[in-house]
């Protein structure tokens, strides 16, 4: 992506909408387990028997990717831009949420689903923010805050939907739905 000359706000608002749509939406998805993990949490202990703290592991597999992925990420980003990187980002995460609708009762099929959705959160914020900090200049502040206001989306959002779907279809089908 390149820079652009400034202008005014209204006028990058004008023609860039869509891309903060899209990264709001990608923001959003980045969120989507974290805001459902406590619905999830007690059906997936009573069907496999783990315990919460088993069970909380899937999370830190997530952080401990970030903490390894995440410069070789930006690396990428730059390499190959934004919109690619990203693409590779809603793929691992839409993969890894499926997933978690299939797994068995081994924990390490578990942390595989969130190992993938590690690959994406290494990647997460550059990769939606990158894009929004190079096109805007006048309405940057503006673009970067609805961008990360994806996450509320999400947790305001997401519960409610999976804890339907946990009660009239099992967590499995909680998974597919989001």
């Amino acid at each position: 992506m390149t820079t652009k000359a400034p202008g005014t706000a209204l006028a990058e608002w004008r023609r860039y909408w869509p891309l903060v749509v899209a990264t709001t939406m990608g923001m959003s998805l980045a969120a989507l387990l974290t805001s459902v993990f406590g619905v999830m949490l007690a059906p997936i202990e009573a069907e496999f028997g783990w315990t919460r703290a088993q069970i909380s592991s899937g999370p830190a597999v997530v952080s401990m990717m970030g903490l390894f992925l995440a410069m070789p990420a930006g690396h990428l980003i730059d390499r190959f831009g934004a919109r690619r990187c990203g693409l590779v980002v809603v793929a691992c995460s839409f993969a890894s949420i499926a997933s978690m609708s299939l797994i068995g009762d081994q924990l390490w099929q578990w942390w595989a689903c969130w190992a993938l959705f590690g690959i994406a959160g290494a990647f997460t914020s550059t990769v939606w923010m990158a894009p929004v900090s190079t096109i805007f200049s006048a309405g940057r502040g503006m673009a970067i805050a609805l961008t990360v206001s994806g996450t509320g989306i999400s947790m305001t959002l997401a519960p409610g939907i999976a804890e339907w779907f946990v009660q009239h279809h099992g967590w499995r089908s909680g998974f597919l739905a989001l």
